[in-house]
């Protein structure tokens, strides 16, 4: 999906305003759906019926090594919860406004090619002498 599509979602009216906390939700539930409509992979590789019949009928795979590679691919969203029941009681927004924080905090931008701020300088310089 394209980011313009991602985050013109969280554009309110027509663009006046913006809602840093409405993105990274919106992103997350982007996220959720694009990784559900990829779908599960189904081939000999994925059932590992040789792991089946070796565990067998009342044994577990948590000490197969199989397990724990499958196990990290998993996606696991980072603010809606599964126990969340009651909209009223989440505390998703916490969770992303501290993510917001964290990201304002501690975020250093990489510095422009040397060109860009030069493309920019003369931008700069154009702008103000027309408003002068």
């Amino acid at each position: 999906m394209s980011i313009f599509i991602r985050y013109s979602i969280c554009a309110i009216n027509l663009t006046l305003s913006l809602s840093p906390a409405a993105i990274f939700i919106a992103n997350e539930i982007i996220e959720q759906l694009s990784n559900y409509v990829k779908g599960i992979e189904v081939s000999d590789d994925t059932l590992l019926l040789d792991v089946i019949d070796k565990v067998g009928p009342g044994g577990h795979f948590l000490e197969e090594p199989t397990t724990l590679k499958r196990f990290k691919k998993m996606w696991y969203p980072k603010f809606f919860r599964r126990e969340m029941v009651n909209p009223e009681e989440t505390d998703v927004m916490d969770r992303v406004i501290a993510e917001i924080d964290h990201i304002l905090a501690t975020h250093v931008p990489a510095p422009l090619a040397p060109e860009k701020e030069e493309i920019l300088r003369r931008h700069e310089q154009e702008l103000l002498g027309r408003n002068q």
